[in-house]
C-alpha cells in the first residue's frame, strides 16, 4: 500500500519553482487597428523578481520578445505589444525569472498556451441588446478544427474568449457543436466552450 510521504519531500519537489503570478491581462481588451496593447501581470517570488520578458507573435508567425517593466515597488509588471492590422490575432506569453535564476512561464504552457487578442475587425454588434462573444483562436488551430476530417471531433481546442468586449477568459477551450449537417454548414454551426474552474463564465457556468 502507498500512503504518501507526510512530513517529507515527495516526487513533485523542486528546489526553486520560479516566480508565481496572477491577474494576467491585456488592455485595450479589443484594440483598434494600429493601437498598441499593454500586457500586465502581478508576479511574486520569495527570492524577488529579476526580470520578466514578453513574447508575442502575430497571425501564428515567429515570436518576438520585449522586456517588461515593474511599476515602482508594486508586484505589477507591464510590457507593450506594437499596434497591428485589422483582424490580426496576437498570441503572447511571459517568462519570469527570479534573482537566483529560476524561471517560470505565464501562462504555464508558455508558447503552447493560447493567451490571445484580436484587433478590432468591425464585426462586433453595436446595439445595446446584443452581447458580443469573441472566440479567439490561433489561425492554425482554427484551420485544423474546420478541416473535414476533424469537424466531428468533440475534443476542445484552447482559445481565448472575450465576453461583451471587456471580460477576458484566457484558459477557455472550444469545440464545434451540432449534428453532422450543422457542423458542415457555416450558417448553422454552433460551438461548445469550456471554462477553467477558477474562472467560470460570469462566475456561474463551467461550459456554455
Amino acid at each position: 500500500e502507498v500512503f504518501g510521504t507526510p512530513g517529507a519531500a515527495n516526487s513533485t519537489l523542486v528546489a526553486n519553482a520560479g516566480p508565481t503570478s496572477e491577474n494576467l491581462a491585456h488592455f485595450p481588451v479589443v484594440p483598434a487597428s494600429g493601437e498598441s496593447v499593454t500586457i500586465s501581470v502581478d508576479a511574486t517570488d520569495p527570492d524577488d523578481i529579476g526580470s520578466l520578458t514578453l513574447h508575442y507573435r502575430v497571425e501564428g508567425g515567429a515570436f518576438s520578445t520585449s522586456p517588461m517593466t515593474q511599476l515602482g515597488t508594486t508586484p505589477t509588471w507591464q510590457g507593450t505589444i506594437p499596434g497591428q492590422s485589422t483582424g490580426n490575432v496576437v498570441q503572447f506569453y511571459l517568462t519570469a525569472t527570479d534573482l537566483l535564476g529560476a524561471s517560470s512561464l505565464i501562462p504555464a504552457a508558455g508558447p503552447d498556451s493560447r493567451a490571445m487578442y484580436e484587433v478590432e475587425d468591425g464585426r462586433a454588434a453595436t446595439t445595446e441588446c446584443i452581447n458580443n462573444f469573441r472566440i479567439i483562436m490561433d489561425p492554425a488551430d482554427d484551420i485544423w478544427m474546420h478541416t473535414d476530417r476533424n469537424l466531428m471531433s468533440n475534443g476542445r481546442i484552447p482559445c481565448t474568449v472575450i465576453d461583451r468586449e471587456n471580460t477576458i477568459y484566457y484558459d477557455a477551450a472550444v469545440r464545434i457543436k451540432g449534428s453532422e449537417r450543422a457542423r458542415y454548414s457555416s450558417s448553422r454551426v454552433g460551438f461548445n466552450v469550456g471554462f477553467p474552474s477558477d474562472q467560470l463564465f460570469r462566475n456561474i457556468h463551467r461550459s456554455i
